[in-house]
């Protein structure tokens, strides 16, 4: 596994001789153990690869991509580079992560020649209808209401050094132009 691979994804299963890599991208503020069960879940020849953004778990220390744009040129050139190996791709996105995969999408065709079998998305409007909403919190008390009010509610009840451990990534990805 190239640098490049090893930074942006993790591997919860290695299919020997894969017939295809399902490449899963988090919601905001995620991390790549958000899908780490569905590798056992799938059949043994599907190897199951986590995107792992700037932030997140042994990533912690980086820092926060400043656009969708400029992560998804990282990615895209990453996987390219996976994609050598013929091994088909199929990408699939959460909520804010459906955004990442869709613009990994476009990248892998445009500038790289890979065009993955299959894009699936969930948790988030079509790109054509996506309209772009800034936060105005400026605090976290009134960005965690704004959260809440959209329906994240376990964040009321999360632990407050965990919550000051995951706030900077959601933020982080709020910011994003």
């Amino acid at each position: 596994m190239t640098d490049s691979v090893a930074l942006w994804f993790r591997t919860y299963h290695t299919a020997p001789a894969p017939r295809l890599r399902l490449v899963c991208f988090p919601h905001a503020g995620g991390a790549p153990t958000a899908y780490w069960s569905w590798a056992r879940e799938l059949p043994e020849d599907i190897e199951v690869l986590s995107a792992c953004y700037p932030g997140r778990q042994d990533r912690l220390g980086d820092p926060y991509a400043p656009s969708v744009h400029a992560m998804a040129d990282e990615i895209a050139a990453a996987l390219a580079v996976l994609a050598a190996d013929g091994v088909p791709l199929a990408l699939f996105g959460h909520s804010m992560g459906s955004v990442v995969a869709h613009e990994v999408t476009l990248r892998l065709g445009a500038e790289h020649g890979v065009r993955p079998v299959r894009l699936f998305v969930s948790g988030s409007e079509a790109p054509h209808r996506r309209e772009r909403e800034e936060s105005a919190a400026a605090d976290d008390a009134d960005f965690l209401a704004e959260l809440r009010q959209l329906g994240h509610s376990s964040l009321a009840d999360m632990d407050p050094g965990l919550l000051e451990l995951v706030l900077p990534s959601i933020r982080g990805d709020n910011g994003w132009d």
